[in-house]
């Protein structure tokens, strides 16, 4: 569960028997972003941290660098679902646009950069999750700030160094 700004808990899954908790942050050894609240009644069961530690160097290094690679995969997946959730459509419309120019390689560029994002809108949206009606909107605000330009259907970021970054995941 995570918190938003006003106060608010925010609800990111809900989970069933058998599920472990924070597996990924004790493998990484990094805090848990987030807490769990549990509705009903349950049974809970703590697995100390050294006991997990030892388990985890009895295996070869193959297992244990896997085991890592997934660990990270999760955590950092928990992480981005909870600050996406902290945010306004649009500061996730700016994050998204951010990432994809941090994953070309060309965030520190202060031109107008053609975005590498082979997304319709309405994919887009989906993936920011909003209408693409409201995506609409907001890429045409950001248009008229002059943060971007839509060009054949691409978005053309014109400048990057402007953008609100949203959280840093």
């Amino acid at each position: 569960m995570g918190v938003r700004e006003d106060g608010r808990e925010m609800i990111l899954s809900i989970c069933g028997p058998g599920r472990m908790l924070g597996l990924s942050a004790a493998i990484l050894e990094v805090p848990m972003p987030v807490a769990a609240v549990t509705l009903t009644r349950c049974q809970v069961r703590w697995i100390p941290i050294q006991v997990l530690r030892r388990r985890i160097e009895r295996l070869d290094e193959f297992s244990r660098a896997l085991l890592m690679h997934v660990s990270r995969e999760a955590y950092e997946h928990v992480v981005r679902q909870a600050a996406m959730g902290l945010l306004s459509a649009r500061e996730r419309v700016e994050q998204v646009l951010g990432e994809c120019l941090s994953l070309s390689g060309i965030a520190e560029m202060k031109s107008a950069i053609p975005l590498p994002v082979p997304l319709r809108q309405r994919e887009l949206a989906e993936w920011v999750a909003i209408t693409p009606e409201h995506l609409s909107r907001i890429l045409r605000e950001m248009e008229q700030e002059g943060l971007i330009r839509r060009y054949k259907g691409r978005v053309i970021v014109v400048a990057p160094d402007r953008l609100r970054r949203g959280l840093d995941f």
